[in-house]
């Protein structure tokens, strides 16, 4: 299997070479039914805009958990949102990061306790490509992982948020983690790039409909 991955910090190094990922089913435990196990912090953002962050955020949360699919079955979504962010330590554990109470700089960016988090990119997502987007989302296999897999090496610091709105006004969040062997989750279950054919049609779905990612190697 062949693996993805963009890069958008300027400082990155971009490796050519790709490292091997064992993924087995007592590594990958959690949710029932899947192999995702969540993490913190997590938070919820609605659909109207892309948030500053106050540090590095690791998962997503839904009032309503959704823990047989990614996304809602029972209605189609009228807009989405794609934030994709960088965060940065300069070389710094992120445990031992001082708080500065989540400042905000004059680029956009804040930093506090998993240090500088800046905003790469926003773009709001019409119902169309909202609908397309979600589909490619339905299909991914929430199987446990298994094998060997061929990923390039996980940089970290970058992920995305997507955001659903639906016609009760509601809104279904997703974390996509999009560095390495990519993952992606709405809080309580997840789906992986290992060993799965539809998740290449997300990443190009995704891609597509974010654009050039600025910093992007």
């Amino acid at each position: 299997m062949r693996c993805r991955t963009r890069r958008r910090s300027r400082g990155r190094v971009a490796v050519g070479a790709a490292i091997l990922a064992v993924v087995t089913a007592a590594t990958l435990s959690g949710c029932a039914g899947t192999w995702f196990k969540p993490a913190a912090p997590a938070l919820h953002i609605s659909v109207d805009d892309c948030p500053v962050l106050p540090g590095a955020v690791r998962d997503v949360s839904n009032g309503k958990p959704l823990t047989r699919l990614l996304l809602r079955e029972d209605a189609r979504p009228t807009a989405a949102l794609l934030c994709a962010y960088e965060a940065t330590t300069n070389g710094v554990d992120t445990a031992d990061t001082a708080d500065t109470g989540g400042a905000v700089d004059a680029a956009g960016s804040t930093e506090g306790p998993a240090g500088v988090v800046t905003l790469m990119q926003g773009v709001h997502v019409q119902e169309t490509d909202a609908v397309a987007l979600a589909t490619s989302i339905l299909t991914l296999s929430l199987a446990p992982q298994f094998g060997v897999a061929g990923c390039p090496m996980d940089a970290g610091g970058t992920f995305a948020l997507i955001v659903f709105r639906y016609p009760d006004g509601a809104d279904t969040d997703l974390y996509y983690h999009d560095t390495g062997c990519e993952t992606l989750d709405n809080g309580s279950i997840g789906a992986g790039q290992v060993d799965s054919t539809s998740f290449n049609d997300f990443q190009v779905k995704f891609s597509d409909l974010i654009g050039p990612v600025p910093g992007a190697f």
